[in-house]
């Protein structure tokens, strides 16, 4: 029999209330940055202070993409998804802003689809802004990387991969940032930083893990 039968909220779009859905769990986070070919994704450490881009999936189709992303969920027992959403700061109301938008919500609604969604842990998505998520995680590459895909026109498979799963970072780690903060001088999850410090050379080991497991999709 399935564990999940109902979905309480598709996704939310503020701190208070996404810590209201997963504060009782102890468990990492998925951050994703959705992209129209590839999609960054990245972990948290299940105490939910750091976060780390694991690497890229390829698709263009939704409901592939959700499967793979669940199935990461599952595999780490993921308590929620971050999710990258663009947010216009100019005009929010132009068109190519509203179909990107539709294009994440769509996702989001792959990824509670009910045979990918029942084996997870998943309680709830945050829809997080991702301004300059793709600029700030360029900033943290090394010079001579960004120099050499800069000059190729951004044509570097390879090292847009890389940029993709940053940016899943930055998105991912801004959250987790801002709930920690609200829930100072312990993590949103109740532990400390100083305990889940020790925990992560486990965590990094879980790291290298699912890099090698996003390789082979």
């Amino acid at each position: 029999m399935n564990r999940k039968v109902i979905i309480p909220n598709l996704y939310v779009l503020d701190l208070t209330s996404f810590r209201k859905q997963i504060r009782p769990l102890f468990g990492p986070l998925i951050g994703i940055d959705p992209g129209s070919r590839s999609t960054g994704v990245a972990i948290s450490d299940p105490a939910r202070w750091y976060g780390k881009g694991l690497g890229t999936i390829d698709s263009t189709r939704p409901e592939e993409l959700a499967a793979k992303i669940n199935r990461l969920a599952k595999d780490v027992r993921a308590v929620g998804f971050v999710c990258g959403y663009p947010v216009n700061l100019n005009d929010p109301n132009r068109p190519e802003s509203t179909h990107w938008k539709q294009g994440i919500l769509n996702l989001v609604s792959e990824l509670y689809r009910h045979e990918f969604y029942s084996d997870t842990n998943i309680e709830c998505c945050l829809l997080w802004h991702e301004e300059f998520s793709t600029k700030s995680a360029m900033y943290s590459m090394p010079v001579a990387k960004l120099g050499r895909y800069l000059a190729k026109g951004k044509k570097d498979r390879k090292f847009k991969g890389q940029l993709d799963a940053a940016a899943a970072e930055v998105i991912l780690q801004d959250a987790i940032d801002g709930m920690n903060t609200a829930a100072a001088p312990e993590s949103a999850s109740g532990v400390s930083k100083g305990l889940a410090q020790q925990a992560i050379p486990v965590f990094h080991r879980q790291v290298e893990r699912l890099q090698r497991t996003l390789k082979n999709w």
